[in-house]
């Protein structure tokens, strides 16, 4: 089952009709009342909320943490989550380090994989060498 709705700038509104498809036609159902079959869509999380989030997940962690790990986490895709660790590094809410080596990183590299760990939050673990004056 289908609900057709449309608003033309040129024409009155049609009202929204239920439709079954009866092979090879859609066919009208009257029977049907469109406002119970129609579904909101899904609605997309702002940059701004996304933002908030990851800074809340980080917030009690001591240790860098992988962006595969803060997408898992959050259920978020990979690169809404990137995106937004991107956003709060140039914004200077997290800190980026590289996986292999742990040093702290001043630009985000693209296509090499990093640490995120929130600005203010590194432990005594000894994970990440201070960073040097």
């Amino acid at each position: 089952m289908f609900v057709l709705e449309a608003a033309l700038r040129s024409f009155p509104e049609i009202a929204p009709r239920c439709y079954r498809k009866e092979f090879p036609l859609f066919v009208e159902d009257e029977t049907l009342d469109p406002a119970k079959l129609r579904t909101p869509g899904p609605t997309r999380e702002a940059p701004a909320d996304r933002d908030r989030r990851v800074l809340e997940l980080l917030e009690g962690e001591s240790k860098p943490q992988s962006t595969r790990w803060v997408r898992s986490e959050l259920g978020m895709s990979g690169n809404y989550a990137k995106d937004a660790l991107v956003r709060l590094h140039g914004r200077g809410q997290v800190e980026c380090f590289d996986a292999k080596s742990k040093d702290r990183l001043d630009d985000v590299p693209e296509g090499q994989s990093v640490l995120w760990l929130r600005v203010g939050q590194r432990g005594g673990t000894g994970v990440v060498p201070p960073v040097p004056p």
